[in-house]
């Protein structure tokens, strides 16, 4: 394995937020180390749901994340899905629709 390695799943999200910066902004991002545990990412959804990427409602779920969203053992709420993560932005953040 390379040095450096990617999520490949992340991509999508990371081009979404760098396509459209207004969602990058009043999210929290936080990027973790290939090699596990990935961070607090362990402590948030427990040890066998480590999976990148994923949207973490570390205070609340919303009306429109309760779609995607799933709670963890630890009781966190959160999208661990790329395609529902990036469905729940577009809706979130009103923007064009992802071309199928």
């Amino acid at each position: 394995m390379p040095a450096t390695a990617t999520f490949p799943h992340c991509l999508g999200v990371v081009g979404l937020m760098a396509l459209f910066p207004k969602i990058r902004y009043p999210l929290e991002v936080h990027y973790v180390d290939f090699a596990k545990p990935h961070g607090q990412l362990a402590e948030w959804v427990g040890d066998d749901q480590q999976s990148c990427p994923q949207l973490i409602f570390v205070d609340r779920d919303d009306s429109l994340s309760a779609a995607y969203s799933q709670r963890a053992p630890t009781g966190t709420v959160h999208i661990t899905h790329t395609n529902d993560i990036l469905s729940y932005l577009v809706a979130r953040f009103k923007l064009p629709q992802i071309h199928p």
